[in-house]
């Protein structure tokens, strides 16, 4: 094997520094499984929209040798990828990010990757889902502005848009257990 080994768990680079992601609980991964299939199933007909589960990171230049490893991102169009590491590529043209919420992760979420998300010109919603209740904030970009909208969900009847197709709370947070 050359110098880049296997990992046997997520992670992500800031800087220098690896960052070790935990293991998800069972609801965060069946949110993230019901997400990438819901997107999937509603992008199914758009030859140039690609749903990208969560191995697969994204980054921006400034942000030097940090990348992030949304739980789902959507590209719109070819997908514009950089070497960011020696043998390691990242998405640079996300139009969709999704991050579901877990305790170890939801400081850095909201405080470090969610303003660089917002920088992000390609990003036009960022959506992060909560895994102990039913919660949803989907933020929107103002037409080509870096102003936002955002908007909260918390009932599963309801339903949101993302470039131009309707998810419904209910397909988001089928099966889930909330308790486990």
């Amino acid at each position: 094997m050359d110098s880049m080994e296997i990992a046997e768990f997520n992670v992500e680079y800031d800087g220098k520094h690896i960052i070790i992601m935990d293991y998800a609980s069972k609801p965060h991964e069946k949110i993230v499984g019901n997400t990438v299939t819901i997107l999937n199933i509603l992008f199914r007909t758009n030859a140039d929209v690609d749903v990208i589960p969560s191995s697969h990171p994204v980054y921006r230049e400034e942000w030097g040798e940090r990348s992030y490893n949304p739980d789902v991102q959507v590209v719109v169009g070819e997908s514009v990828d950089v070497e960011h590491r020696p043998g390691m590529t990242a998405v640079t043209n996300p139009a969709v990010i999704f991050e579901v919420l877990s305790p170890s992760t939801r400081d850095k979420d909201w405080s470090e990757k969610l303003p660089r998300y917002k920088k992000m010109p390609s990003v036009k919603h960022i959506v992060y889902l909560e895994q102990d209740r039913p919660f949803v904030t989907v933020f929107t970009r103002i037409g080509d502005t870096d102003k936002w909208i955002n908007v909260d969900y918390d009932n599963l009847e309801q339903s949101f848009e993302v470039l131009g197709k309707t998810v419904p709370l209910k397909e988001l947070y089928l099966k889930v257990n909330f308790n486990e």
